[in-house]
């Protein structure tokens, strides 16, 4: 797994983002010790693959931010409110078409908040290591732990997405979360 660190391969997942009409994405950042959260690690993923974009040695994402923030893509995050708060923080762009899994999971039944890799084993039977959970994204290089924890928590999100839609769906509640999103 690479990780992207210069502008051609950042352009071909915004291609990748485009051809696809949608992703999921997950920030990894320090709120604390800053007066503002700093930005170490955006995770995206597609329905063909998850990448890791490393923000501390590639810091222009407008175009990434373009993509997150177009109202004809479809972007999937999981208690996404500080994730956007940052996204609008460093971009000026005010993120359109957001579905939270988390709020999604709210309007199933799932209880609001659950966390992520309790929603994860109850919609997909799958369970993820929490390892890395309050790890110091700023240092460099990112061990394979911080790499596979990093990929974890964005691959998922898609097919997350695809069954809680599916009961949401069968519910009459999908509008709701969607709106509500």
């Amino acid at each position: 797994m690479s990780i992207i660190t210069d502008h051609a391969e950042l352009q071909k997942l915004c291609e990748e983002i485009d051809s696809s009409g949608r992703c999921a994405m997950d920030l990894e950042f320090i709120p604390e010790r800053t007066f503002e959260p700093v930005l170490c690690l955006v995770q995206v993923a597609t329905d063909h693959s998850a990448h890791i974009v490393d923000p501390l040695v590639l810091p222009d994402l407008k175009i990434l931010w373009e993509r997150i923030c177009d109202p004809k893509i479809l972007v999937v995050l999981h208690a996404a409110t500080q994730d956007l708060d940052l996204v609008y923080g460093l971009s000026g762009l005010v993120p359109q078409n957001i579905f939270d899994t988390q709020i999604g999971a709210g309007f199933g039944g799932f209880g609001y908040p659950i966390g992520y890799g309790k929603l994860l084993n109850q919609l997909l039977g799958v369970t993820i290591a929490k390892t890395e959970s309050f790890t110091d994204w700023l240092g460099r290089p990112l061990t394979t732990s911080q790499i596979e924890y990093a990929l974890e928590d964005v691959c998922h999100l898609l097919p997350m997405y695809d069954k809680l839609c599916g009961i949401l769906q069968d519910q009459g509640r999908l509008s709701w979360a969607e709106e509500e999103c």
